[in-house]
């Protein structure tokens, strides 16, 4: 028996996809081949015309703990209280079709849902110069929706379909490459 045996490090999968309760943290820092610092920010897009909010999330199972990103790219203007009343009418006018025949008010209709989903948990959703004050939302606590994600064939993450995660056919190798990710705030934590 070697000095360290017992020390090996537990093989942690994803977990399974459901509600976990979790706090808005300032940055956190993973580790391997990927190594980086992520923090909770609110800057311009790449390209300038929308911003992405990234939020920082410790999430809580029992013992163990995770840390990952929430993500909300919105256009400033969707704030607005013109473009929220012009979205309303929208929602009565569209209401029950699957695709809007104008692409961009169906975009903001579904960032004032992702805002929806934080303000109804209770995190402040406010504007502070041309950005979200994220220094409100570090510390806020909300029950956190995490499922079993993946990069499609054309690199955007997609939600792993729920036949697959039970599929016995699916791969070790296939399931290597899955990650747990937040889909969006359930509500106020318990």
């Amino acid at each position: 028996m070697g000095k360290f045996d017992g020390f090996e490090q537990e093989k942690r999968g994803p977990w399974k996809n459901g509600n976990y309760n979790g706090c808005i943290v300032p940055e956190y820092e993973t580790t391997g081949n990927f190594a980086a610092i992520h923090k909770t920010e609110d800057k311009p897009s790449q390209d300038g015309k929308s911003r992405n909010l990234k939020l920082c999330v410790t999430v809580v199972d029992g013992n163990l703990t995770k840390s990952m990103s929430y993500f909300v790219n919105y256009r400033p203007d969707v704030l607005s209280d013109e473009r929220i009343a012009e979205i309303r009418k929208l929602m009565v006018q569209y209401k029950g079709q699957q695709k809007w025949p104008d692409a961009d008010a169906q975009r903001d209709f579904l960032t004032l849902t992702r805002f929806h989903e934080l303000e109804r948990a209770g995190i402040p959703v406010e504007l502070n110069g041309s950005g979200l004050d994220v220094g409100k939302m570090v510390g806020q606590t909300a029950k956190f929706k995490v499922n079993t994600q993946r990069k499609n064939a054309d690199g955007k993450i997609e939600t792993v379909p729920g036949g697959l995660l039970s599929d016995k056919n699916t791969t070790d190798e296939e399931k290597s490459k899955w990650f747990n990710g937040i889909s969006g705030i359930a509500g106020p934590a318990e």
